[in-house]
């Protein structure tokens, strides 16, 4: 082989060497941008299917594609607003946050301010609050998905407009609340629009629970309240109590009513625990309105149930914790029927109060009241303490006072008083008698 044809070879192997490194730095670092920066799901993805207004395009027009809301007899593009549309008011652990203008998902945080064509997802174990106006606020469990749309202030209506686009997960919420402004929600799933009127337009607010599943079907919980379901080109009226399974291309499905809140039995409302050293082990209990059913039991440190402490599902009607800190605590059950929950019970709250103070102790004698072996003993303890007297107990009033004649003997004699409180604290008085008889 001549030195022409090595070279020839040898450039050969050098170029192709070249060529895998080239490919193998870019697949290496395709799988650290996959890895830190997830692509998440690409808009057309989030609002495709959606049955009316929202239509399937194909992937080659998404980006083109206006995103229209009727308003009255009319519609407006949902494309171009960039105003202030919701809040995330609250979170817990892995919550991502992307803007319409960014490719990258980051961190988000509570407080942070949400805009037209912005998305927050949830991870395993996490979730999120997002409030729109004043008071209307939408729920996300974990491994939830949503777009925020906006649209501003319908001139028609005379009311602040936003769109949220369940892409998947679990979402509950309440919305027209009194006082919260006129502010109409649309929350779109693949396959439907459920609309929410303003409280303008409503009696009480609606209080609702959507799961968008896997499958494209979702299913809408109305606990209170109403909310009109759009599929396709026909309008369902939702009412308190009811269930409706949509599925793309398919009419609507009203299940079985959700189950009933369940009875709560104990601990009662604003029950106080106290304990000194070790937390009580408190027992919560609740009835059932029929056999079979699961329950969704929630602990929070907070009435509105943003700082959730503990959450499990049982089939038990009662459930224990002795591990929690002093404080005021909030808790309440909802039950669970082939896998649909129905509405929440009635909070209740209870306190625990860690006591390292003892009682009140005060005793009074006299060596004159000595008559014969005895001598009088007086004082006073805080009402419902325990008094021992050199072991014995000894009653004690409601106003916590007492008297007992103690036997003497003849020479020393050690005078010993405790007085015990509920939670196990000890007041002790002592005093030391020479007695001649």
């Amino acid at each position: 082989m001549g030195p022409s044809i090595r070279n020839v070879w040898k450039w050969h192997l050098e170029t192709m060497l070249v060529l895998a490194l080239v490919l193998a730095s870019f697949l290496t670092l395709l799988v650290l941008l996959n890895l830190f920066f997830p692509s998440g799901q690409s808009f057309f993805e989030m609002i495709r299917g959606a049955g009316g207004e929202f239509s399937p395009v194909s992937k080659g027009e998404h980006q083109d594609r206006q995103v229209m809301v009727e308003a009255g007899n009319l519609e407006q593009d949902l494309r171009g607003s960039a105003s202030m549309t919701a809040t995330l008011s609250r979170m817990t652990n892995h919550v991502k946050s992307r803007r319409s203008t960014q490719i990258a998902w980051a961190d988000a945080s509570p407080g942070m301010i949400l805009r037209d064509r912005d998305a927050v997802q949830t991870g395993r174990r996490s979730s999120a609050r997002l409030t729109f106006g004043d008071r209307n606020f939408l729920d996300m469990e974990q491994n939830s998905l949503v777009v925020i749309r906006s649209l501003e202030r319908d001139v028609f209506l005379n009311e602040g407009r936003t769109v949220a686009v369940l892409v998947d997960g679990r979402f509950s919420g309440e919305f027209g609340k009194s006082g919260a402004g006129s502010y109409s929600i649309d929350l779109v799933t693949p396959g439907a629009v459920a609309s929410f009127p303003s409280p303008s337009r409503q009696v009480e607010p609606t209080s609702f629970k959507m799961t968008v599943n896997r499958d494209e079907s979702s299913i809408l919980t109305v606990f209170q309240g109403t909310a009109d379901l759009k599929v396709q080109d026909q309008v369902v009226e939702v009412g308190a109590n009811q269930i409706v399974r949509v599925r793309p291309g398919e009419q609507p499905t009203f299940l079985l009513p959700p189950p009933p809140p369940p009875g709560l039995l104990g601990p009662d409302d604003g029950q106080t625990f106290f304990f000194r050293n070790l937390p009580p082990r408190v027992h919560f209990s609740w009835s059932a309105s029929r056999e079979g059913l699961r329950y969704r039991f929630s602990l929070a440190g907070d009435p509105e149930f943003e700082e959730i402490i503990y959450e499990e599902i049982t089939s038990q009607r009662s459930f224990f914790h002795g591990n929690l800190k002093p404080g005021e605590y909030y808790w309440r059950v909802n039950a669970i029927e082939t896998g649909e929950e129905g509405a929440m019970s009635p909070t209740r709250r209870f306190r625990l109060i860690q006591d390292l103070e003892p009682p009140s102790l005060e005793v009074q004698y006299s060596e004159g009241d000595i008559t014969g072996e005895k001598i009088l003993l007086r004082g006073s303890t805080d009402p419902g303490a325990e008094l021992f007297v050199s072991g014995i107990s000894v009653p004690v009033d409601d106003q916590g006072r007492f008297e007992y004649n103690l036997g003497l003997k003849q020479g020393w004699n050690i005078i010993v008083v405790e007085a015990v409180d509920h939670v196990g604290n000890v007041a002790y008085f002592s005093r030391t008698l020479n007695v001649e008889f």
